[in-house]
């Protein structure tokens, strides 16, 4: 069951399994890499702690019913999909290979907080079992009968970037039928785990009487390992309609595949003085995924641009294209050379936004947005662990890193992954910061830790530093581990770099891990600036009105003297978008997600003259 080699990263956003026999006595010194892991929507892309749209339906869905994950949300949005508190999956961006369109929906062996559904052993070591559940919100077919060839579609894929799902694994299709006093779901598909491979359609008919009733449901589960983020599949393009046949999987739809790598690479954030010092040479080149799924070439205009949104400042120079593009069959980059930058001197906050413009069949899938807070961040990875690090032995590991000018660290930022070794007991070790003398040098600063894993996906672990440390433009952050098992130090698979080294007590050796640690760092300011909107000189001039405020309710009115809204978006305080609504009105009421907690939330406002934005005081 193990499937581990003696390189220690542990490839996965890891919950090691070993097998019965399988212990350190005696093995090679080194890395671990075991490909065990999950990824989650990076701190840099949009998304929503909570599902996009946390209106429950009030009736049965009508067909058609389609959803390719593409909202910019960590969990499937509840008007499609039933809202469970402990084994929804969640919606990555990252994690599948090639994925028909941007995002897919991610399930494996972890729940929804990113833990295990049950402790490893002793008996069994490894306990296996159902794990996540995604149920469709109850669909109206009592109009249709047998002959209508009502077909369900998906596309999957078995680990992507993360574990391979064994043989004893398996993904599971339901339906729910009524003929029983209670409802029950019915197995009409199932596949066991497997190896690697692209992505492959399944089309399921919905043809059985038994199933044409008007609260029909289906629903997909897998079986996996129980004891971490295991037995990895991606799921995309979920589609149910009448009047298809078994071969009904092209569609009249060109999406964008992945999103956007950094525009400013190697960096994924960046601190305002590390900004600020090069803010003429800041930005890059960049490639735009994009995938026709249909048979035949389209014609699109392919539009990319960037804005500023924290102080809404007037960008100057190209910042902005407009690409006519021919696409054929297949995936396909679209290359554009780097907008012009931007003598940014203040805390900022930079939106890049692709689009494919005019509307196919499916707009969801057409845009893509991603976000550049320049506060006191400083990272080179993208929030999202496809893997988990450690060394098998009690030693040292750290990674390089490059400043454009001198700086001070006041505190360091670390991803853990919950594998069977932090699980229950946090695992210690000493945060060392090294000179740079091409290999970690001189130890500049070091400070006890424990490797407490947020009970959160993908959460950070703040340490702040007793004092600020003066740094050079290069140096090293490090662990050093005080066991001999694993730490599970995040690693992200999409930003490869050759800046991580591991000490053999002989020399330094270089990793053959191709990754970049999760490991973030603030500089200068102290405390992280998280991106915030600064309403206060904006609600002096503006004509929107928000109320109640605060509110107790489940929703909010609105309404402006300004012109027609065009979009209404919350954010909580991190920057982070937990609901989108499009309107076209000066007034109106907005649903806020059941699932938020208490607290303030910044409400913008979108129209034609620019961004407004409003606080939002909820109580609850």
């Amino acid at each position: 069951m193990l499937k581990y080699c003696f390189l220690c990263v542990l490839f996965g956003l890891l919950a090691f399994r070993l097998s019965a026999q399988s212990t350190f006595s005696g093995a090679v010194v080194g890395e671990k890499v075991i490909r065990e892991t999950s990824t989650i929507p990076g701190i840099q892309l949009l998304q929503s702690i909570h599902p996009e749209n946390s209106k429950t339906a009030s009736q049965t869905l009508l067909l058609p019913f389609f959803d390719d994950f593409s909202n910019e949300a960590l969990y499937p949005d509840t008007f499609r999909w039933i809202y469970d508190t402990l084994r929804t999956p969640y919606i990555s961006r990252t994690m599948a290979i090639d994925p028909p369109s941007i995002g897919v929906v991610v399930l494996d062996g972890s729940n929804r907080r990113g833990s295990y559904y049950s402790l490893p052993g002793p008996n069994p070591p490894f306990p296996e079992g159902f794990a996540d559940i995604l149920t469709s919100q109850a669909i109206d077919l009592s109009a249709y009968g047998p002959g209508d060839n009502l077909q369900l579609s998906f596309a999957y894929q078995p680990r992507g970037l993360g574990n391979e799902p064994e043989i004893s694994d398996s993904l599971i299709v339901y339906f729910r039928d009524t003929s029983t006093v209670i409802p029950r779901f019915v197995k009409v598909w199932s596949i066991p785990g497997s190896a690697f491979h692209t992505f492959r359609n399944v089309v399921i008919p919905v043809e059985d009487s038994l199933f044409l009733h008007d609260h029909f449901q289906f629903r997909i589960r897998n079986k996996a390992t129980l004891s971490g983020q295991l037995d990895h599949w991606m799921l995309d393009y979920v589609f149910l309609e009448a009047n298809r046949n078994a071969g009904d999987t092209l569609f009249d739809d060109q999406a964008i595949s992945i999103p956007t790598p950094s525009i400013l690479f190697p960096y994924t954030h960046l601190s305002q003085r590390q900004f600020t010092a090069f803010w003429w040479e800041r930005f890059r080149n960049f490639g735009v995924s994009i995938r026709n799924l249909f048979n035949a070439t389209a014609n699109r205009t392919l539009v990319t641009n960037i804005s500023e949104l924290k102080h809404g400042a007037f960008l100057t120079g190209t910042v902005s294209y407009n690409l006519p593009v021919n696409l054929g069959a297949g995936p396909q980059v679209r290359a554009f050379q780097a907008f012009d930058n931007q003598p940014f001197f203040d805390y900022a906050l930079i939106r890049h936004t692709t689009l494919l413009d005019l509307p196919d069949s499916r707009p969801e899938n057409d845009t893509c947005r991603v976000d550049y807070p320049i506060d006191s961040l400083f990272a080179y990875d993208d929030a999202t662990p496809e893997a988990a690090y450690g060394l098998n032995t009690g030693r040292t590991f750290a990674q390089r890193f490059e400043l454009p000018v001198a700086d001070s660290i006041t505190a360091v930022h670390l991803c853990f992954i919950k594998t069977i070794y932090n699980v229950d007991i946090p695992r210690s070790f000493v945060l060392t910061i090294f000179s740079d003398v091409g290999v970690p040098g001189s130890i500049l600063y070091e400070q006890f830790g424990s490797a407490l894993v947020s009970d959160s996906l993908n959460g950070f672990l703040k340490i702040s530093l007793d004092s600020a440390i003066a740094v050079e433009r290069s140096f090293w952050v490090g662990l050093r581990q005080t066991d001999p098992e694993p730490i599970g130090l995040g690693i992200d698979y999409n930003n490869n770099n050759t800046r991580i080294s591991w000490d053999s007590l002989q020399f330094w050796v270089p990793s053959n891990v191709g990754g970049t640690l999760m490991i973030r760092l603030n500089l200068s300011k102290g405390n992280p600036v998280p991106f915030s909107w600064d309403t206060h000189q904006v609600e002096d001039q503006t004509q929107i009105a928000v109320w109640p405020n605060p509110t107790q309710g489940n929703s909010f009115q609105w309404s402006t003297q300004n012109g027609p809204i065009h979009r209404i978006e919350l954010y909580d305080l991190q920057g982070r978008v937990l609901s989108t609504e499009k309107v076209d009105s000066d007034s109106g009421r907005i649903n806020l997600p059941a699932t938020i907690d208490s607290g303030l939330y910044n409400i913008v406002f979108y129209n034609k003259s620019g961004v407004e934005s409003k606080r939002l005081h909820l109580q609850r």
